[in-house]
């Protein structure tokens, strides 16, 4: 149904009459975008151009979306870039449990501040978890891989603590475990399952060192991609993986540099880097997309050190952005694409922390969230994105 009623013409300008909608808020109409297309909302943008809303005059390819706009608060992806209300609100952060200690793994919501708004807890400390030995000779146990849920809560990639059998489960929103698929049959899933990302239709892609695989929320999977060569020999270590929620392309990081790009549907491979086993050059753990402003990028390593790396697709390469101190640990990568700054998990000092980095020039980190469970625990800081 059409949204615009026109109910008076109020006057003219260079661009044409200004118009009254059904809210009495005068607008002018757009420009003809010049293509052909459907336009049933009559604000110069087609379906066929990028309109994401042909029945609101205030979602558009056209808009801005923005605080300073005033609509980043309304519910619409008035920009159609694939995101809602574009102020940042924050980041998600899985956090690591201590078993031995009672302490479960939780999601914790931080605020636009640094500050801890809330946390969910798991209601099962050992489905999720792996379990590792600290230097004091503590054992401890961490969750791995974070994604949104594909309708509501979380995702997250783990292994169990007694049959280490790494899982993808679901979390609620009130910390309720779901197992949804067991990757530990080698014959079935010979990489296991590792990075993991939810595709805006609703399923979720992992990334499992030779395979990439489709799972939807029932559980079923299909290998939609692979990394090996006729002698099922791994091209890639495909580490992490990263959809860009406008154009749903899927981009695969190896742990070794290697980069590949799959198109959704038709599920077919571009190459973009393909490592030289016996010339390694950089180390990539962590992968996100800037969907703002495009592109793909990743937390790593290369000879001058801990870095933000930007891929290159036109050239195959791994761009350094930002450095970072190499004593943090670093662990996982986000970007806020609204504000543009970078948000790397990693240990700092005693405890763990979210360091923030200026995304143009890469200097002056700041602590943006330490952890609230330190001390003995070492309530360690993994995967996380941001909020908007």
């Amino acid at each position: 149904m059409t949204l615009l009623l026109l109910l008076a013409c109020t006057g003219t300008s260079d661009d044409g009459p200004t118009y009254t909608n059904e809210d009495s808020d005068p607008y002018v109409p757009w420009p003809d975008s010049g293509i052909d297309g459907t336009d049933e909302d009559g604000d110069g943008w087609s379906v066929e151009d990028g309109d994401c809303d042909d029945d609101d005059i205030y979602v558009h390819p056209g808009w801005e979306e923005s605080d300073q706009e005033g609509n980043h608060e309304d519910g619409k992806d008035n920009d159609c870039d694939g995101t809602i209300d574009e102020t940042f609100r924050g980041l998600v952060v899985l956090q690591a449990g201590r078993m031995d200690q009672g302490i479960a793994s939780r999601i914790v919501l931080v605020d636009n501040f640094g500050e801890t708004e809330d946390e969910v807890l798991f209601d099962d400390m050992s489905i999720q978890t792996i379990q590792l030995q600290d230097m004091s000779g503590a054992w401890y146990d961490f969750t791995y891989e974070l994604a949104p849920g594909a309708f509501d809560g979380w995702a997250v990639v783990g292994q169990d603590r007694e049959t280490r059998a790494r899982l993808l489960c679901e979390i609620s929103p009130e910390g309720g475990v779901t197992e949804l698929v067991d990757f530990s049959d080698p014959e079935v899933y010979p990489g296991s399952a590792w990075g993991i990302d939810v595709h805006p239709d609703g399923y979720y892609v992992v990334a499992s060192l030779g395979q990439l695989y489709k799972v939807d929320p029932s559980g079923e999977v299909t290998t939609i991609a692979e990394f090996l060569d006729d002698e099922e020999n791994y091209l890639m270590l495909a580490f992490d993986v990263t959809v860009d929620p406008k154009t749903g392309e899927i981009a695969v990081f190896g742990y070794y540099g290697g980069a590949a790009i799959v198109t959704p549907d038709s599920w077919e491979v571009e190459w973009v880097i393909q490592p030289d086993f016996d010339n390694i050059e950089h180390n990539m753990w962590s992968a996100t997309s800037w969907d703002t402003r495009g592109g793909f990028y990743a937390g790593g390593q290369d000879a001058e050190g801990w870095a933000v790396f930007r891929l290159n697709e036109t050239n195959g390469e791994w761009v350094r952005k930002a450095s970072f101190d190499s004593s943090w640990t670093p662990h996982d990568l986000t970007i806020d694409t609204v504000y543009g700054e970078y948000y790397m998990s990693a240990y700092g000092g005693q405890y763990p922390v979210v360091w923030e980095l200026d995304a143009e020039t890469g200097e002056n980190p700041s602590q943006f969230f330490a952890s609230p469970h330190s001390g003995t625990y070492f309530l360690d800081l993994w995967d996380l994105y941001t909020r908007y």
